[in-house]
C-alpha cells in the first residue's frame, strides 16, 4: 500500500508596514499565504524572510512564539521590528532538517526515483513540489499533462505566462466562479472547505479551468 507523504512547512517572517507589526507564522507556500493575508487585512505586506521547507516546522513556530511572548501584539503578530524576528527565528530554527523530497530533488534525483523510494505515485511528488512553489519540475510525461487539473486547499494557478499583481482590484462577477477587473480574468472556487484561484486575461482559459476542475470534484 503506498505510504501518506507527511508535509513539511516554512517558517516566515511577515511586516505590515502600516501598523508597524510583524508576523511570524508558518506554511507550505509562503507566497501564497503572503497573498491571503494581504486579502484579509486590505494592505501591502512584506516577505522578510523564510526558511526551508523544514520538518516539525509547527514545534519551532511554537518556540519562537513562546521566546517573544512579551512582545505579543494578538495572535501571530508581534511588536517587533522583521529583523529582530528574523534573528530569533534564524536561532531556533538553526538545527531544524529541510524535507528530504526537496532535497533529493536539489540532488538531482528524478521524480521516477523520489516516487519509487516513498512508494507513491510520480503524481504525487510533482503536486508536492508545486505546493512548495517550485514551478518547473524537471521530469514532466503526457499523462501528467493530460491529466485534469487536481484542486488544492488555497491553490494559485496562473494559466498564463504572465502573473498578475496580486490581490485584484475592482473586479466585476461575470457569472459563477468567475470575475474580470477589465484585465484580468479571477477564477475563485470554493467547495469542502477548500479555495482554489486562477488567473488569465484569456476568457477561454479560465472557462476550461473552471472546466477541468469541476470535472474533477
Amino acid at each position: 500500500m503506498p505510504m501518506k507523504l507527511n508535509g513539511t512547512q516554512c517558517v516566515y517572517v511577515i511586516y505590515n508596514p502600516e501598523l508597524n507589526i510583524t508576523k511570524i507564522g508558518i506554511s507550505d507556500n509562503v507566497s501564497v499565504r503572503k497573498t491571503a493575508l494581504e486579502a484579509s487585512c486590505g494592505c501591502r505586506l512584506t516577505l522578510h524572510y523564510n526558511t526551508k521547507h523544514i520538518i516539525n516546522a509547527r514545534d519551532y513556530e511554537m518556540k519562537i512564539h513562546d521566546r517573544l511572548s512579551d512582545k505579543r501584539k494578538l495572535g501571530e503578530w508581534f511588536n517587533i521590528l522583521p529583523e529582530e524576528a528574523i534573528e530569533v527565528v534564524k536561532e531556533i530554527t538553526n538545527s531544524a532538517k529541510e524535507d528530504p523530497i526537496i532535497i533529493k530533488y536539489k540532488n538531482g534525483d528524478s521524480i521516477s526515483k523520489i516516487a519509487d523510494y516513498y512508494n507513491v505515485s510520480r503524481q504525487a511528488i510533482i503536486y508536492r513540489l508545486r505546493d512548495y512553489g517550485i514551478k518547473k519540475v524537471k521530469e514532466v510525461i503526457e499523462r501528467t499533462i493530460a491529466e485534469p487539473i487536481k484542486p488544492k486547499m488555497n491553490c494559485i494557478n496562473y494559466l498564463d505566462e504572465e502573473k498578475p499583481l496580486l490581490p485584484l482590484h475592482k473586479l466585476k462577477r461575470l457569472g459563477p466562479n468567475i470575475y474580470f477587473n477589465e484585465e484580468w480574468y479571477q477564477v475563485n472556487m470554493y467547495y469542502n472547505g477548500s479555495f482554489i484561484y486562477a488567473y488569465s486575461k484569456n476568457i477561454d482559459k479560465a472557462n476550461d479551468f473552471i472546466k477541468q476542475t469541476m470535472n474533477n470534484v
